[in-house]
């Protein structure tokens, strides 16, 4: 899209605004853009995100920031390209079945056929074919801090794990595993990538039957035709979920039930069985595979001399349009872009000295972390000591009043210091922090990412709205003074940040988070 084109827009969407009264105007302005009809939310590869970036980028450099983009014939660019897929999953063209050993068949479900069948979320951009042996592994755990193994006693490598959802007793409030509250190794992406490392070819995730989860649309939440994906990864083993019915004709003939399976987990007994009589097979159409190039943001404040730097980042992309029905993301995350935008300004107004400052507004959060994950595997030249996520800095967490004064403050905490300066960074805006320190994070937002590649994180998040991923995710229900607050706090954390950069290290002998500061999760 043409810069003329996009300075018009601009120019429309931002000029009836009014700030707020103590609000930086930056704040309203790009709200009101990032949010505007024409965008279409600000999906990752449709027109309306290219606009978004190129808005960020100009306002960048009408800042005053470094482009540390690309490396073009004329120098730097703001814009880092990231090589992507897309494609669309056939569910009418896929199927699941298992044959007799003789070759014979014994049952096929295809994947067009609803209720009783099976559902999976496109995670690639190639069609996808196993046979191979089916075995059944509890719950696909292995958790030593549980006494917890589904797969001591299996050998599942060539074969496709069958597995309950979710962990035992999830509906315990008193469970040793969390409360009622979900550990990592309930999430589908740990137990695939423990599956994966064993050597299986694919999972099955059925809910357990005495779970939360009732069908294998419950478990699919985020099931869309769609899929778009890094160029340069390499997909893991396919995940299916399929519903109890289904999981039932895949087992016929075994004498293996289900419910009885379930209760014998819910109490403490392991069970793993590999069915030696059939041979599972899948077949997962994916189709209209094309390449796509998504675009990161990337600036630099250009700090004289500096050895290192500290990264701010936030991620501009929406959910773009679903069924006709648009989707703003005001607080996920064009709140968190606003603040990040709100404290660039006062960042290049009053460098820090000690250390250079980046600041990268990523493409495809929401379709799995692209471009933070781009972004780590293609650094920027000065190493990073730290970094802080900016998502969801606009509401009450749950919208309840009583959170009005609280922000929680994820972390890492294997480097402790990263508290120490949280802390000292409030001393002008006075939230009531939260802290939670985690050795390792679920992928929720982009400071995942960063984790995984060793980076310290910071991620300041206000909490989760009733409003969180639907058409109802609007400009009008933000709260503008408090992202104000917040992108003061975001300033004075990366001047601190900075100023200790060299003291700010992942001690690999730390084995253990601090206790959670009192945050409800409504998500």
């Amino acid at each position: 899209m043409r810069f003329r084109h996009l300075a018009a827009l601009a120019l429309a969407v931002t000029l009836p605004l009014v700030a707020a009264e103590g609000v930086d105007p930056e704040i309203p302005a790009t709200l009101a853009f990032l949010t505007s009809p024409g965008l279409g939310g600000r999906g990752a590869s449709e027109p309306g995100g290219e606009v978004a970036a190129r808005f960020l980028a100009n306002r960048l450099a009408s800042m005053g920031w470094l482009p540390a983009g690309d490396a073009t014939p004329e120098g730097r660019s703001f814009f880092q390209t990231v090589p992507a897929i897309a494609a669309t999953y056939d569910p009418g063209a896929s199927w699941i079945e298992t044959r007799k050993n003789d070759g014979k068949l014994g049952v096929r479900v295809a994947g067009s056929s609803g209720t009783g069948g099976f559902r999976f979320v496109p995670d690639r951009g190639d069609t996808v074919v196993v046979e191979s042996k089916l075995v059944f592994a509890g719950f696909g755990i292995r958790a030593p801090e549980h006494a917890h193994d589904d797969y001591a006693k299996l050998d599942v490598g060539g074969k496709t794990v069958l597995v309950f959802s979710s962990e035992p007793r999830e509906q315990d409030e008193t469970s040793p595993w969390n409360g009622a509250r979900a550990t990592r190794h309930a999430l589908a992406s740990t137990k695939q990538r423990l599956a994966e490392s064993l050597g299986a070819r694919a999972l099955l995730i059925v809910p357990n039957p005495a779970g939360k989860a009732k069908s294998a649309a419950d478990l699919a939440r985020d099931e869309e035709a769609s899929w778009l994906g890094l160029a340069a990864a390499s997909p893991s083993i396919p995940v299916v979920y399929v519903d109890a019915e289904t999981a039932k004709l895949l087992l016929q003939g075994s004498r293996f039930d289900l419910e009885k399976v379930s209760k014998q987990l819910e109490a403490g007994k392991p069970v793993a069985k590999e069915l030696r009589d059939r041979v599972f097979g899948l077949h997962i159409a994916m189709k209209d595979r094309k390449d796509v190039r998504l675009t990161n943001v990337v600036a630099r404040l250009g700090v004289e001399n500096a050895a290192s730097a500290i990264l701010l980042g936030a991620h501009w992309d929406g959910l773009g349009e679903k069924g006709g029905a648009g989707y703003q993301g005001a607080d996920d995350n064009a709140s968190g872009v606003a603040a990040a935008m709100a404290a660039a300004k006062a960042l290049k107004a009053s460098p820090p000295r000690s250390a250079d400052v980046y600041l990268a507004l990523w493409t495809g959060e929401e379709r799995g972390l692209l471009g933070s994950r781009h972004f780590v595997a293609h650094p920027p030249a000065l190493p990073l000591r730290a970094a802080v996520n900016l998502d969801m800095l606009g509401r009450n967490n749950l919208d309840r009043p009583d959170y009005a004064n609280v922000l929680q403050l994820i972390y890492s905490a294997r480097a402790p210091i990263l508290r120490e300066i949280a802390t000292s960074a409030n001393h002008e805006t006075g939230w009531d922090l939260r802290f939670y320190g985690a050795l390792r994070f679920q992928p929720i937002s982009d400071h995942a990412s960063l984790a995984e590649a060793g980076i310290p994180v910071v991620y300041p998040f206000s909490g989760y709205e009733p409003d969180y991923h639907t058409p109802a995710d609007t400009r009008d229900k933000v709260l503008l003074e408090r992202i104000d607050r917040s992108a003061r706090y975001v300033e004075a954390l990366v001047r601190l940040l900075a100023e200790k950069a060299d003291s700010i290290r992942l001690d690999p002998s730390i084995e253990g988070a601090p206790p959670a500061d009192a945050f409800e999760r409504g998500y």
